[in-house]
């Protein structure tokens, strides 16, 4: 029975000298790397035209030549590449934007499905806060079209996942939105009627002309109107 009731003691103090320890541990969150800006805008939504692309962006992370790093544009299939496969990076229009078509040696790679990818060469780096302006030269597609979405994504010492770029809003040539990147539009005179002023022959005849252009027609441009072979022109001079 002692025995007994000294092994009961003795468990009972052994579980007083039991000690838990509780360790908390706070791991800070994570941030996805990314393009903090990242704007595309053109120069004309004319279908068919000659189209300059202008490209914004600023990184959260830096981006370094020596790991093969690159950034990459997609979504620009409808276009149609005015140089082949290589396509020259111009500086941006008006200047500034902090040379980014020198990061890629002033040159980008176009893919048939529309895809454009500019690699840094060696001794740049893209660094993180600073805002990067480059432009380069597609042709438009030939009907009209509304906005495309272009994505941009980064690869090598960093990886940026795809993200929608932002487009410049704003009108051109008097077209909505004409701005954002690849709307195009099929000039065409979106009223267009004609009268004159007599059905009597052998008399002075005024041909009037009522014209609305869906796009604004720039200075100097020349309207051609087709079928008056069976009237004589008085004012040939001024014609």
């Amino acid at each position: 029975m002692a025995r007994t009731l000294r092994a009961i003691l003795r468990q009972q103090r052994q579980r007083h000298y039991t000690i838990v320890l509780v360790i908390a541990c706070w791991l800070p969150a994570t941030r996805a790397q990314a393009f903090t800006q990242a704007r595309i805008g053109q120069s004309t939504p004319l279908a068919s035209a000659s189209n300059l692309l202008s490209i914004t962006l600023v990184s959260d992370t830096s981006l370094y030549a020596d790991t093969g790093s690159a950034i990459t544009l997609s979504g620009l299939g409808s276009a149609s590449s005015a140089s082949g496969s290589t396509v020259p990076l111009l500086a941006a229009t008006g200047g500034g934007g902090n040379n980014g078509e020198l990061l890629f040696g002033s040159q980008a790679v176009w893919s048939s499905t529309g895809t454009l990818t500019c690699k840094l060469v060696a001794g740049q780096t893209l660094a993180p806060g600073i805002s990067y302006q480059f432009a380069f030269i597609v042709i438009n597609p030939v009907g009209d079209q509304a906005a495309q979405t272009i994505t941009i994504a980064a690869s090598g010492s960093a990886t940026l996942a795809p993200q929608v770029m932002v487009s410049d809003g704003g009108n051109v040539l008097g077209i909505e939105g004409g701005r954002a990147p690849l709307h195009t539009v099929v000039a065409a005179f979106s009223t267009a009627f004609v009268t004159q002023t007599t059905p009597l022959v052998s008399v002075i005849n005024y041909i009037i002309l009522f014209l609305r252009p869906n796009a604004n027609i720039a200075r100097d441009s020349r309207i051609a109107i087709s079928g008056l072979n069976a009237a004589t022109n008085s004012q040939k001079s001024s014609m």
